[in-house]
């Protein structure tokens, strides 16, 4: 018990420092998006990579006490990392001042304006009640995977961070796509739209196809690498293999929120999230997690719920290029 409550102390010393100095990461965040609209995603990349290896750097030092510093433990984790955010901050920072600057932000700029926050609302809530889900999903996982067995909640927590390395990419990929969507959008460019649409499709199913393979094929090889039990392990190369299996669904899923996103209709983006995270692998997953043999098949339900979004994404897409692009005049 002294334990648990000495590890809970230093989870709240450090989110409260993260917390104090979260204006670093905040500020980035911001700037961020603004140069990737303008098509600068390696100015974007260089800033982030800056403010990765200051907190690398920094971490030994500052936790560990190096170089004349004072050993601070938690403390020095959370300050390498405030600190890492505001690297990032001013390196994209002097991005838009003096001659070389992006955009010119001017004092009218803050100033809320009706319309344009209306707008801006309409695509970001839906967004930001996306990225809840993706939290909520997991923490009903957890839960229902540890009514099953604790193996099962350290197999998905390891299928978790192996995943990350297949769509990390594939978000990439994505979340480039969609200023280029949005432009020709306001531009009425019609078949650069579709064109668009099908090479964004065409990259991110290689990425996710290519995952499939390597993970199904490599499983053993890939789960050694983690120092956990023998049964652990078993559960682990299982979980791999069945949930892989609704990978190409989740590539066109992320796409077409994407372009749902790009066309201005969050809610579409929102509802196919609540299918492929909520709606459908909760349920699924409570109700196997009560049969027979529950630790071999709960694993279903993950892919279960990423090819019935698939189809609702579709169909919620198709709808919408319809309305939106379809009756376009068509620019070259």
């Amino acid at each position: 018990m002294r334990a648990l409550w000495k590890k809970s102390e230093l989870g709240a010393i450090y989110v409260r420092i993260i917390s104090v100095g979260s204006l670093g990461t905040l500020g980035y965040m911001c700037l961020e998006k603004a140069t990737i609209a303008t098509g600068r995603t390696k100015v974007t990349m260089l800033a982030q990579s800056a403010g990765a290896l200051t907190n690398i750097v920094l971490d030994p030092v500052l936790i560990c006490g190096w170089i004349g510093f004072p050993a601070m433990g938690v403390r020095g984790a959370a300050l390498a990392t405030v600190v890492g955010q505001f690297v990032s901050l001013l390196w994209i920072g002097t991005y838009y001042v003096g001659k070389r600057r992006i955009l010119a932000i001017r004092r009218a700029d803050p100033v809320p304006q009706k319309r344009l926050l209306s707008d801006l609302f309409r695509i970001a809530v839906p967004a930001i009640a996306m990225q809840i889900l993706v939290q909520v999903m997991s923490y009903g996982m957890n839960r229902i995977l540890g009514g099953i067995k604790e193996a099962s909640v350290t197999a998905y927590g390891v299928y978790y961070k192996l995943q990350n390395f297949i769509f990390v990419p594939a978000y990439g990929r994505n979340n480039a796509s969609i200023p280029i969507r949005s432009f020709n959008y306001g531009a009425e460019h019609k078949e650069r739209i579709s064109r668009a649409i099908r090479w964004a499709l065409f990259h991110v199913s290689a990425i996710m196809l290519a995952g499939m393979l390597l993970l199904s094929l490599r499983t053993n090889a890939i789960v050694s690498l983690f120092a956990v039990s023998e049964t652990t392990l078993d559960l682990c190369r299982m979980a791999l293999r069945i949930i892989v299996l609704g990978f190409p669904a989740a590539g066109v899923n992320l796409i077409l929120q994407g372009v749902c996103q790009a066309l201005g209709n969050g809610k579409n983006s929102l509802l196919i999230s609540l299918v492929r995270l909520i709606l459908v692998p909760l349920p699924t997953a409570a109700a196997l997690a009560m049969l027979p043999g529950a630790a071999s098949i709960v694993w279903l339900s993950t892919p279960l719920g990423e090819w019935t979004a698939c189809l609702v994404a579709v169909l919620l897409t198709r709808r919408l290029y319809r309305k939106t692009v379809a009756g376009m005049a068509g620019k070259p």
